[in-house]
C-alpha cells in the first residue's frame, strides 16, 4: 500500500465536536459511583434541610417546605454538575489539542503517524482503540482514558478526507464509529 496522508488546520467546530465525544466516551467516574455520590449528597441535603426547618414555629408546613427546598436543590446540583463536567472536559480537551500549526496524519500499511511542527509519533492498527467519525472531525483513540487525536474534516489543506476516511475505515473495520449529532457544541 502506498502511504496516504493529509494535512489540516485545527478548526473550532471540529474540536468543540472532538471534545463532546471524548466527553461521552470518557468514563473517569462510572456512572455507579456518580448515582452514588448524587444520592449521597441528596440525602445529605434533605437532613440538613429538615434539621433546619424543624426548629421553625410553624410545625404543620415543616414536610412541604423541607420537600421543595430539597427538590430545589437537589436539581440545581444536577445541572451544577453536569455543566461543571461539560464545561471542564471541553477546556482539557481544547488546551490540549488546539494548535495554530499544520498537522499531518498519514495512513500506512501497518500503521499511522501523527505529526505538528514539533512533535511525531507512529501507533500501530493494533494499538489504536476506535476511530470516532463526526460530523466536523475525526477523532482517533490511541490509548483508553488519553485525549484523542482530532482531525478536522473542513481544514483539509493537502490530501482528500474521503480517501483518507476510506483508507481508515478498511483498516479499523468494526472499531471505526458513527457519532452523527446535530447540535454539538
Amino acid at each position: 500500500m502506498t502511504p496516504y496522508g493529509i494535512v489540516y488546520k485545527d478548526a473550532v467546530p471540529a474540536l468543540n465536536e472532538g471534545a463532546e465525544i471524548w466527553r461521552k466516551y470518557l468514563n473517569v467516574i462510572g456512572k455507579k459511583y456518580y448515582i452514588l455520590a448524587y444520592l449521597l449528597i441528596s440525602v445529605s441535603i434533605t437532613a440538613v434541610n429538615s434539621i433546619i426547618l424543624y426548629f421553625r414555629e410553624d410545625k404543620e408546613m415543616h414536610i412541604p417546605i423541607t420537600v421543595i427546598i430539597t427538590l430545589m436543590e437537589i436539581i440545581s446540583l444536577y445541572f451544577l454538575f453536569t455543566s461543571v463536567s461539560k464545561r471542564s472536559a471541553k477546556n482539557i480537551f481544547l488546551t490540549t489539542n488546539s494548535g495554530k500549526g499544520l498537522k499531518q496524519a498519514v495512513i500506512r500499511e501497518s500503521d499511522m503517524e501523527f505529526s505538528t511542527p514539533y512533535s511525531k509519533s507512529n501507533y500501530f492498527y493494533e494499538e489504536i482503540d476506535r476511530v470516532v467519525e463526526g460530523i466536523f472531525s475525526l477523532n482517533i483513540y490511541v490509548e483508553e482514558g488519553n485525549l484523542p487525536v482530532c482531525i478536522s474534516k473542513n481544514l483539509v489543506e493537502k490530501g482528500e478526507i474521503d480517501i483518507f476516511i476510506s483508507l481508515l475505515k478498511e483498516k479499523m473495520k468494526d472499531r471505526y464509529i458513527y457519532e452523527r449529532k446535530q447540535g454539538v457544541r
